[in-house]
């Protein structure tokens, strides 16, 4: 069964970016951050998780799988992460994937198979750059 895109989300990188958090990454809508985000991939994204597309809510609202590919410069990145009834898409302004199952209203994605910190260092040094970062999903 060939995969499926079900959305796209564009941002960039930012100087502050240090992508050290180990049980999540964000992307958000929001144009400068402080040293403390630690979680945070991209600014200035197209979207945040009440503006994703409604066939990847229907997706992950029914506890579906997603690939995940994170695509900055020539390198992609790719890891899992699985949908739950418990999503809200409420955030307007955000994306949080999750290792954990934690939820809340800017989480679109838990038991992720990989977090900000297991980003390879040359993507961590382009987004530092303020590089473009593109994350598309995909069914599984």
């Amino acid at each position: 069964m060939t995969a499926l895109i079900l959305d796209s989300i564009r941002a960039r990188g930012h100087q502050n970016m240090n992508c050290t958090h180990r049980t999540a990454f964000e992307v958000t809508k929001d144009l400068d951050i402080s040293i403390r985000a630690d979680c945070i991939i991209g600014v200035g994204a197209t979207k945040g998780a009440a503006n994703l597309s409604d066939r990847l809510k229907s997706h992950l609202l029914r506890g579906g799988r997603v690939l995940m590919k994170i695509i900055v410069e020539r390198e992609v990145f790719e890891l899992f992460a699985s949908g739950n009834p418990s999503l809200t898409f409420a955030d307007a302004g955000e994306i949080v994937v999750r290792k954990t199952t934690y939820v809340d209203g800017r989480t679109v994605g838990v038991s992720a198979t990989a977090a900000a910190t297991d980003l390879p260092e040359s993507m961590v040094r382009a987004l530092k750059s303020g590089a473009d970062i593109v994350l598309e999903v995909y069914t599984t």
